[in-house]
C-alpha cells in the first residue's frame, strides 16, 4: 500500500480514507462499500498470538514481514506495522506459557514475558497498551491501536502471582 498515509493507524481524513479504501478494493477485490465499512468499524482482534513467535524464533514484531513460509507472513502472524497498515483498531496480545514447566517456572516465565511484551508494545509507534475500555477509547481518539494484554492458559498464573 504505497500511498497509504505515513501513519495509517491515525485517524484518517476523508481524502486518506478514500485512498485507503481504493487500495483495499484494488488489492483485495472487495467492494468499495465493504472497504469503507471496514475502515469505519472498530475492528479488534481478540486473540493475537504473534508474541510467542518472538520467543521461539526471534520474530520481530516491529518489522513488517513479507510473505515467507507457505506464501504467508510467518504462518500468518501479524506484526505491528501490518497491524497498523490494516487499520486494526485494537487487539488482545496473548502471552502463552509452557504448561510443562514447574509452577514456579511458569510464574517466573510469565512475569518475564509480560515485561517483554509490555516493552515491545510501549516502544511501537501507533500502539498504546490499554487495560480498560476507557483507556481503549482514549487511545482510539488519538488514532492509536489499543493493545490489551491477555493470557492463554490458566497454567501461567496461580493464586500467588501478585506476591
Amino acid at each position: 500500500m504505497d500511498s497509504t498515509p505515513t501513519f495509517p493507524g491515525a485517524l484518517l481524513s476523508n481524502a486518506e480514507r478514500n485512498v485507503v479504501a481504493d487500495q483495499y478494493v484494488a488489492r483485495l477485490g472487495i467492494s468499495r462499500d465493504a472497504a469503507l465499512l471496514y475502515l469505519d468499524s472498530e475492528v479488534v482482534d481478540l486473540h493475537v498470538d504473534s508474541f510467542i513467535w518472538t520467543r521461539l524464533f526471534g520474530y520481530d514484531l516491529h518489522q513488517r514481514h513479507k510473505s515467507g513460509i507457505f506464501g504467508r507472513a510467518f504462518y500468518g502472524q501479524v506484526d505491528f506495522p501490518r497491524c497498523i497498515e490494516a487499520q486494526l483498531k485494537g487487539g488482545v496480545w496473548i502471552i502463552t506459557t509452557n504448561p510443562l514447566r514447574t509452577r514456579r517456572g511458569r510464574v517466573s516465565a510469565f512475569r518475564h514475558n509480560l515485561a517483554r511484551l509490555e516493552t515491545l508494545i510501549d516502544s511501537a509507534p501507533g500502539l498504546r497498551r490499554v487495560n480498560t475500555a476507557a483507556e481503549y477509547r482514549a487511545a482510539r481518539e488519538l488514532g492509536l491501536h489499543g493493545a490489551f494484554l491477555g493470557i492463554q492458559g490458566r497454567n501461567a498464573v496461580d493464586a500467588n502471582i501478585a506476591a
